[in-house]
């Protein structure tokens, strides 16, 4: 008789799905940053402190909204909070190179 080869565990799955969300949203807004950065000083003429200082605002959002998701999931059914925060935030998404400048930044000459 043969027997089956053994089944991957399910957990495993569980952390390439992680992996691949990871890598796509922090990993890639990471280290896009230095192409990201110079494309707002450049075609929007920011000054290098004001596009600085928006990266550094969405570093601390992300943190704050990661502990927030978390402390979330340990009190409310995980599917539910993923599906809340993906419904807030895919609106957005379209419109994050067209928001205009509230600061009252001018570009540099």
């Amino acid at each position: 008789m043969r027997s089956s080869p053994p089944r991957i565990f399910y957990g495993w799955y569980v952390v390439l799905a992680v992996a691949l969300v990871l890598t796509t949203s922090s990993g890639l807004g990471f280290y896009n940053l230095s192409v990201l950065l110079d494309a707002f000083v450049r075609e929007r003429g920011l000054p290098v402190a004001l596009a600085s200082g928006a990266t550094a605002c969405y570093f601390i959002g992300s943190s704050t909204g990661g502990v927030l998701a978390g402390w979330l999931i340990d009190r409310i059914d995980p599917r539910k909070v993923v599906i809340a925060s993906a419904a807030l935030s895919a609106p957005l998404r379209p419109n994050k190179g067209t928001l205009p400048s509230s600061s009252g930044a001018r570009p540099r000459t």
